[in-house]
């Protein structure tokens, strides 16, 4: 398994703990995620050329839907 590949499953995993999901994954490995509220799909790069791809993507992405953010700030679980 080569560096790439080990981060792209360890931002699968990052985002699971969010409530991401891995919708589908193409004939080419491309994969399409989807975020909890289903409003923010997404489908990173497979072998991206900057080395810190993965974890700007996982910061962004878990960002970006704010809806776990919210119902925990409201006392919701």
């Amino acid at each position: 398994m080569s560096g790439q590949d080990r981060e792209r499953q360890r931002l699968v995993k990052a985002l699971d703990a969010f409530g991401w999901t891995v919708v589908c994954e193409n004939k080419k490995g491309y994969l399409h995620v989807q975020c909890p509220c289903g409003a923010h799909p997404h489908w990173p790069h497979k072998t991206p050329s900057d080395p810190s791809y993965f974890r700007r993507q996982e910061q962004c992405l878990i960002g970006e839907c704010s809806r776990l953010h919210d119902s925990n700030d409201r006392g919701l679980r």
